[in-house]
């Protein structure tokens, strides 16, 4: 947003430099400003000229052009009754946050330069949204965080071990990496729907992980420790399994949705939950069996 004498030929000129810079900018599309009109109508009333496709200097020219094109054009979207504040709209054909972050800060930076600059203001919804993404993803960064560090002391508390907690959220971190990791090899923005995601995984991979670590502990009090894995995993890991799947099945139906961010949030929701999965089948038995962790071993003077 412009402040001043939108009239005067200085305030006009320097509207229409942001205009004719910002257009040339990656992110932008398109750009309706009145100078844009201004330099049109100064051209066409010179007979097309385009040596004339500028703003006049004349002080007169330019109130003559707002009276002339007001009895046939709507003003309204671009300079208010009083002629003192002035818009300038970018159109940017792109979701990016980063893309809309940049472009944000070049437009600070240019105004910025100029202490005279009659644009004063920088917002609009791209700005809205991008800082909101922004809140949102550094919001959910934190509960994930927070989450993990909740749950690990959970399991800790419920198996009486440090250990516990720390091999309950080996499972998440192998599932969050392998996520965000695809994520980025498949270029899939982390915006506010797949940022609502950490907490699917957190849900549903300490549920897997307690039910192995419960069924092994009760396992291992009568066999050894390979018996006892291939015992969870014929009993409670069958029902982690039917479990998954049921699960898997029902997002699967949302990939197949035309509306892109539905049918990326499906895709990312099986691969989580197929991440939790391989976490708690293969990634724990594996823990067990080379590790031996101690506060699943202590029942061996029961089972003597």
């Amino acid at each position: 947003m412009a402040e001043g004498d939108i009239t005067a030929p200085e305030v006009m000129k320097k509207i229409s430099d942001f205009e004719e810079k910002i257009i040339k900018h990656e992110s932008v599309g398109d750009v309706g400003a009145i100078s844009k009109i201004m330099r049109k109508m100064n051209k066409e009333l010179h007979n097309g000229d385009e040596e004339f496709s500028i703003i006049p200097d004349n002080k007169n020219a330019l109130p003559q052009y707002f009276m002339l094109y007001e009895s046939s054009g709507d003003l309204k979207k671009l300079v208010d009754f009083d002629r003192k504040h002035a818009l300038i709209t970018a159109k940017i054909p792109t979701n990016s946050t980063d893309d809309i972050k940049g472009l944000v800060e070049y437009m600070r930076d240019y105004i910025k330069k100029d202490e005279e600059s009659p644009l004063k203001i920088v917002g609009g919804f791209g700005d809205l949204q991008s800082e909101l993404s922004e809140a949102v993803v550094k919001g959910q960064v934190i509960s994930l965080i927070t989450a993990a560090i909740v749950v690990g002391i959970i399991v800790m508390l419920l198996f009486k071990s440090p250990v516990a907690g720390l091999m309950s959220i080996t499972p998440l971190a192998l599932a969050i990496v392998t996520l965000f990791g695809l994520m980025g090899f498949f270029k899939i923005e982390l915006n506010i729907a797949t940022a609502l995601l950490s907490s699917v995984m957190i849900g549903v991979g300490v549920d897997y992980t307690i039910h192995f670590l419960w069924r092994y502990r009760e396992e291992k009090k009568l066999k050894d420790t390979v018996e006892a894995v291939k015992k969870t995993l014929k009993t409670t890991g069958r029902g982690i399994i039917f479990n998954a799947l049921s699960v898997v099945i029902g997002f699967v139906a949302l990939m197949i949705s035309d509306f892109l961010p539905v049918k990326f949030f499906g895709f990312l929701v099986v691969v989580s939950i197929g991440a939790c999965l391989l976490g708690a089948l293969v990634f724990l038995p594996a823990i067990c069996i080379i590790f031996k962790p101690k506060f699943l071993e202590v029942q061996d003077k029961e089972k003597n």
